[in-house]
C-alpha cells in the first residue's frame, strides 16, 4: 500500500483541464484506479496498442507517444511520499554542496514535469527534456498552469541539449544514455540518477526484459562512464554521482565495497521476481 501526499485534489484539477473533452468521470475514473493499483493505466493500454510486454518495438514506441497512460502513472508515482522524502533529499544536498543558490538544472526524461516544477519553484534554472508525446505536452500544460512556463526551457530533441552547461542533472528511470549524461554538466557537475531495472513486473510492462543485465551495475557503469560515485538516499535507488575527468582513475577508488554474499542474494531475488511475473 502506498502512502501519497495530500495534493491529489490539486493534480486532479491538472487533469481535468487538461482532458477537457473528456468526461471528468473518465479521468477521475483513471486516476483513482492508478491510486488504487500501480500501473493501471499502462497495463489497459498494452491492449490498445497491441503491445509485447517487457520487449521494445514500434507499438512499445507508439504506446509511449500517443497514450495517455503515462501521465496518470508519473502523477499518482509522484504523489507517493517516498517521492517527496527523495525530493527533499535533493534539495538539501543541493543547498548543502553549491555556494550560488540558482543553479542550472537539466531534468532529463521528466515525462509529466514534476521534477522540473519542483525545482523552478525552488528558484533554480529549469530546462525540461523528454521526447515529444502526450505526456511531454501535458507537462507544458501543467508547469503553465503553475505560473511557471516562462521558467522553464523545453527541450524535445536530444541533440539540442547544449553540452557542458549544466550544474545538476536529474535523471530518474531512464538510462539509456548514460554517456551522454556526462557531457551535459559542467566541470564538477552533479547528476541525481535512480533506475529500476530489476522492475521487470507485470505491473510494469514497458520495464524491458533485455535491462535485466544492467541489474546491480549502475554504479559500476556510472564510474566507467566518468563519475565518482558520491552518495545514495537511505537504502534507496537514489544515487549521487560527480562529474570528473575522463583520465582521473581515482574515481575507481569510489565503487562502494559490497560483499559478494549481498550481491549473489540481490542478484538471485531480481532474477526470482522477474520470472514469478
Amino acid at each position: 500500500m502506498h502512502n501519497y501526499t495530500p495534493d491529489c485534489l490539486a493534480e486532479l484539477e491538472h487533469l481535468y483541464t487538461f482532458f477537457k473533452a473528456n468526461s471528468k468521470k473518465k479521468t477521475l475514473s483513471n486516476f483513482c484506479n492508478e491510486l488504487l493499483i500501480t500501473g493501471w493505466n499502462v497495463c489497459k493500454a498494452i491492449e490498445e496498442y497491441n503491445v509485447t510486454p517487457h520487449v521494445i518495438n514500434e507499438h512499445m514506441v507508439a504506446l509511449y507517444t500517443h497514450s495517455d497512460a503515462f501521465i496518470y502513472e508519473c502523477i499518482v508515482a509522484g504523489l507517493e511520499i517516498d517521492k517527496l522524502n527523495k525530493d527533499k533529499f535533493i534539495i538539501n544536498y543541493l543547498k548543502q554542496n553549491f555556494n550560488q543558490s540558482q543553479l542550472k538544472i537539466l531534468c532529463y526524461a521528466d515525462g509529466a514535469g514534476l521534477d522540473t516544477q519542483f525545482h523552478a519553484e525552488n528558484g533554480h534554472l529549469l530546462t525540461y527534456f523528454d521526447f515529444e508525446s502526450l505526456t511531454s505536452e501535458f507537462a507544458q500544460h501543467r508547469i503553465g498552469q503553475r505560473g511557471l512556463v516562462n521558467d522553464v526551457e523545453f527541450i524535445f530533441r536530444e541533440e539540442q541539449i547544449p553540452i557542458d552547461r549544466y550544474d545538476v542533472v536529474i535523471c530518474r528511470e531512464v538510462l539509456e544514455h548514460l554517456d551522454n549524461l556526462w557531457g551535459y554538466l559542467n566541470k564538477d557537475g552533479i547528476c541525481f540518477l535512480s533506475e529500476s531495472f530489476s522492475r521487470v513486473e507485470k505491473s510494469f510492462p514497458t520495464h524491458l526484459a533485455s535491462n535485466l543485465k544492467y541489474v546491480g551495475k549502475t554504479i559500476d557503469i556510472m564510474v566507467r562512464e566518468g563519475f565518482r560515485y558520491i552518495d545514495r538516499f537511505e537504502d534507496s535507488n537514489l544515487l549521487v554521482f560527480k562529474k570528473t575527468k575522463k583520465n582521473d582513475n581515482l574515481r575507481f577508488n569510489t565503487l562502494p565495497k559490497i560483499p559478494l554474499k549481498r550481491r549473489l542474494k540481490k542478484k538471485l531475488k531480481d532474477k526470482l521476481m522477474y520470472y514469478l511475473n
